[in-house]
C-alpha cells in the first residue's frame, strides 16, 4: 500500500497515475466473511466483488436485510458503464431523476462509436426497445389502462391493463398494430418485402366502421363492416345489411325474403296481366357513358325499362343500389340527386304467372268455341 503526497491511495501499484484518489491492482472484495468467486478464482485482476454467501443483498424493507449490494448516491442522474478501450463506450444501465424517473439500458453516452440500442422502463409503467434509428425500430409496451391508451379514469386504470405494442417485424409475414390518423390497424403480409410488398389491413376507424383492405386502400376496395351491422364489400358505405359492387356468383341456392301464406294478408289479384306485359318493351341493350361510369360492364344485356315498369307495377320498381345512401334520419335516398332506378326482375314472376293463366283460359274458350264451329257443320 502507498499513500502519495498528493493524497493518492495505492495498492499493489508502485507508481500510481495522477488521476484516480484510489487505485487498485488485482482483485477487489467487499464480503462478510464467505467468499465464493474470489476464492475459487473466477474473477480476474481488476474485477470488483460485492458480497458473500452469507447475507442476501439488497435495499428496501421487501429484502432479508437491508444492506445494498452497491448503491450509487446522486443529486440528480446516475450511471454504470462499460468502456472497450476508448473506443466504443456503453451504458448498462443509466436513471434519470429530475421528475424523469426513468431506466435505460443500453444508452448512447455520446463518445467512442457506439450503436446506439437502449431498452427503457419509465414511472408510467412503459418500457421502449429502440435502436436509434428511423424505419421498423420500435417495440413499446404500455400497459396504462385497459386498452393501453392512457386513459386515467377509473374503470380504464383499474383491475388488469394490457400491454399495446405499437410495432412488431417478423420475417414474413409482418404484423403490425398502429393508430393512424382516422384508424386503429393491425396489417397482415408484406409477402415480398418490407417497403414493397402485399398486406391486409384490419382496422378500427374512428367513425366507427370496420374495414379489411389489400395494402391500405381503405376508400372503396375490401369489406367494411359499419356501426349498424350493414356490411360492403368494395362499397365504405353500404345503404343495405349487404352490398357487393361487382358481380355475386353462387353455387348454391340463393334464398331471401318469405313467401309462406301464413305470413301475408292478400289485398288483391293481379288483375289484368296481359294488358300489364303488353305495356313492356323487352330490348337488348349497351350501358351508355353514364352506366359505364357508375361500374356498368360494357357488353350487351337483356332488360326492360325501370321507368316503363313504375308506370305499371311500381312494386317491384327500387332505387338503383349504386345511387343510393342512408340519410341522417336512416332513409334511402338518391346519392347522385338523378334517382336512378332498377327492377326487382324475379317479382315480375307473379304477373307471368298470371299473364300465362289468362292466357291458358282465353284458349281454353277458344278452343271450346272451335269444337262448337266443328260440330255445327
Amino acid at each position: 500500500m502507498r499513500l502519495t503526497n498528493n493524497g493518492i491511495l495505492a495498492l499493489n501499484i508502485t507508481n500510481p497515475n495522477a488521476n484516480g484518489r484510489l487505485q487498485v491492482r488485482g482483485k477487489v472484495n467487499f464480503h462478510a466473511g464467505n467468499p465464493f468467486a474470489i476464492v475459487n478464482n473466477y474473477m480476474q485482476d481488476g474485477s470488483l466483488t460485492i458480497g458473500d454467501q452469507n447475507l442476501n443483498y439488497g435495499g428496501g424493507v421487501n429484502y432479508n436485510t437491508n444492506i445494498a449490494g452497491l448503491l450509487l448516491e446522486c443529486a440528480d442522474n446516475t450511471e454504470i458503464a462499460v468502456n472497450d478501450t476508448g473506443s466504443r463506450i456503453s451504458s448498462l444501465i443509466y436513471f434519470s431523476g429530475g421528475g424523469n424517473y426513468y431506466h435505460e439500458y443500453g444508452r448512447n453516452m455520446g463518445w467512442g462509436n457506439p450503436n446506439q440500442h437502449y431498452f427503457r422502463c419509465n414511472s408510467m409503467f412503459q418500457v421502449f426497445l429502440n435502436n436509434g434509428f428511423t424505419g421498423f425500430q420500435n417495440f413499446t409496451i404500455e400497459p396504462l389502462s385497459l386498452w393501453g391508451d392512457g386513459t386515467t379514469t377509473a374503470s380504464e386504470t383499474a383491475g388488469t391493463r394490457y400491454a399495446t405494442i405499437r410495432q412488431i417485424a417478423l420475417q414474413n409475414p409482418r404484423i403490425v398494430s398502429q393508430t393512424v390518423g382516422s384508424k386503429a390497424t393491425i396489417q397482415m403480409g408484406r409477402a415480398g418485402g418490407i417497403s414493397t410488398g402485399n398486406f391486409w389491413e384490419l382496422a378500427c376507424r374512428t367513425d366507427g366502421k370496420f374495414h379489411i383492405t389489400n395494402n391500405g386502400n381503405d376508400t372503396t376496395n375490401g369489406m367494411f363492416i359499419n356501426i349498424d351491422g350493414k356490411v360492403g364489400i368494395n362499397n365504405i358505405s353500404p345503404p343495405y345489411h349487404l352490398y357487393v359492387v361487382g358481380d355475386i356468383a353462387a353455387t348454391g341456392n340463393v334464398i331471401n325474403n318469405f313467401s309462406d301464406i301464413r305470413l301475408k294478408n292478400i289485398e288483391s289479384n293481379i288483375e289484368k296481366p296481359l294488358e300489364i306485359i303488353d305495356k313492356l318493351k323487352g330490348f337488348y341493350y349497351y350501358p351508355n357513358e353514364i352506366g359505364i361510369s357508375y361500374g356498368m360492364k360494357n357488353k350487351k344485356q337483356i332488360g326492360l325499362s325501370a321507368q316503363d315498369v313504375n308506370e305499371v307495377i311500381p312494386e317491384i320498381v327500387e332505387k338503383a343500389p349504386f345511387d343510393t345512401i342512408i340519410d341522417e334520419f336512416n332513409n334511402l335516398k338518391s346519392k347522385s340527386g338523378n334517382d336512378y332506378l332498377t327492377i326487382s326482375y324475379e317479382r315480375l314472376i307473379p304477373v307471368l304467372i298470371e299473364a300465362i293463366k289468362e292466357l291458358n283460359n282465353k284458349n281454353k274458350k277458344l278452343e271450346i268455341e272451335i269444337n262448337e264451329i266443328k260440330g255445327n257443320q
